[in-house]
């Protein structure tokens, strides 16, 4: 197998944690972290001139924890939380989130783990499970017998 290419400076990397950074666990809070990972985020940071950037289904919080003392530009809970190249934490929902809250709060009546609640101005969504269930298609009633894969 041919060796991969270097990492130029000019690269910017969006790296994801769980079964990219850390391998995964049978329990989100079991996962574990290679000790030499911090030094090597960190050396890879400054290689890129800053252009590195976490994002994941984790709070943010989460993240600084299992990569202490290393705080990187990040996106956590899919991008619900953001935390900037100066540090700097936005919560702000997107524009569009409004919009989507009808179609939400009927997903969340049907399927109790797809979310979307407010809490002090500040939104967090967890994510739904992909409709392979006869059951998510029977209750979500998809438009076309195609979009449910466990139809087959």
């Amino acid at each position: 197998m041919p060796s991969l290419p270097l990492i130029e400076p000019n690269t910017a990397l969006f790296l994801d944690f769980d079964g990219t950074l850390a391998d995964l666990a049978p329990r989100p809070d079991l996962v574990q972290v290679e000790p030499e990972l911090v030094g090597t985020l960190r050396a890879l940071h400054r290689h890129l001139g800053g252009a590195l950037a976490l994002v994941s289904g984790r709070p943010i919080a989460e993240l600084d924890h299992f990569l202490q003392p290393l705080q990187l530009p990040c996106a956590g809970v899919h991008g619900a939380e953001l935390r900037d190249a100066g540090g700097h934490r936005l919560r702000q929902p997107d524009p569009g989130v409004p919009l989507l809250l009808p179609r939400w709060k009927s997903w969340s009546v049907r399927i109790p783990a797809c979310s979307l609640s407010a809490s002090q101005s500040r939104w967090r969504c967890t994510t739904a499970p992909f409709p392979t269930s006869k059951a998510w298609c029977a209750t979500s009633r998809p438009s076309s017998p195609a979009a449910c894969p466990a139809s087959a």
